[in-house]
């Protein structure tokens, strides 16, 4: 959530996803208390179809999508450009 907010501050759109839609959606709150603009996109990250649903969602509603933060977890430490869905789904 911290993320979010930061960079609703700054003026980012945020598109933001979780696989818990309650606190997606307080999420999305904070943002627009922050006077933020974002959307919640209830998403399992490691499920393929789900993500390119996210990465379209948000390119439809902003049209265009400049960062990625993934914040979910894995243990593998390699560099981002080596992590690919098989391996993600790994770990």
């Amino acid at each position: 959530m911290g993320n979010c907010s930061c960079l609703a501050k700054e003026g980012v759109k945020v598109a933001l996803t979780s696989s818990r839609g309650k606190e997606g959606e307080e999420t999305v709150h904070v943002v627009k208390q922050a006077s933020g603009e974002g959307i919640f996109v209830k998403t399992d990250v490691t499920n393929e179809d789900d993500v390119r649903s996210l990465r379209d969602k948000t390119v439809k509603t902003y049209d265009r999508l400049d960062y990625a933060i993934n914040n979910a977890g894995t243990a593998e430490t390699m560099t981002r450009l080596k992590l690919t869905c098989i391996t993600y789904r790994n770990n």
